[in-house]
């Protein structure tokens, strides 16, 4: 068997979708985070229902370090419960069930703030609106639509690393059953050249036997 005839490694395509699905595998979580823009003066909240001895967790980042005012409310009450400032991770255990809402605040006059948290909020989360007989919860249009868009751009990815794996193991299945048939061809003529082989040496003995024989 020639080297040139050796088994070959999957072809660049299949290489090319298989790191594509790593890195698809790698980004899908990213998707499912969420980001928000606290413009100057400007505090946004959001909330969670709670039962008696749950957490909430809360990790978040915030773009260029910038220091934001961090406030967590009990809404039957509206008692100050939490505050922290710049933190990356607060957790509070509620003693009693209920709507917890967290806010965060801008305090800078000019500058805006971006925070991006490291998970999406629940889907009991929501905007708050204050209005003057008390907080109402209120859900945007523009959540809605960027909650539909992320979903939509899930599903794409999705659908995506299905047939990024699909056409790899048809591209590796292609190549297996490629260098299998060439195993068979060149054992099939190996087999033939033995069994010629054998049947010429048989020939050859049977005659010189005969000969022999003739000859005595």
């Amino acid at each position: 068997m020639k080297a040139s005839d050796a088994p070959r490694p999957p072809s660049p395509l299949a290489t090319l979708l298989l790191v594509l699905s790593i890195i698809c595998n790698i980004l899908i979580p990213s998707v499912s985070g969420y980001s928000t823009t606290i413009q100057p003066q400007e505090e946004q909240c959001y909330g969670e229902k709670l039962d008696p001895n749950e957490t909430l967790d809360i990790s978040f980042d915030v773009i260029d370090n910038i220091k934001v005012t961090f406030t967590t409310w009990k809404l039957d009450t509206l008692q100050d419960t939490f505050i922290m400032s710049n933190a990356d991770n607060v957790k509070v255990t509620c003693d009693a069930p209920g709507w917890y809402k967290y806010c965060f605040k801008n305090t800078f006059h000019a500058s805006t703030i971006i925070i991006n948290f490291r998970h999406r909020p629940e889907k009991e989360s929501f905007r708050f609106k204050k209005l003057d007989n008390g907080v109402k919860q209120e859900k945007t249009k523009v959540d809605k639509a960027l909650e539909a868009e992320i979903n939509t751009l899930s599903t794409y990815i999705g659908d995506m690393i299905t047939d990024f794996e699909f056409m790899v193991s048809r591209d590796i299945s292609r190549f297996d059953s490629g260098a299998l048939n060439k195993y068979l061809i060149y054992w099939s003529v190996v087999q033939s050249l033995a069994l010629i082989g054998v049947f010429g040496w048989q020939v050859y003995y049977m005659t010189s036997l005969f000969k022999l024989r003739c000859i005595v």
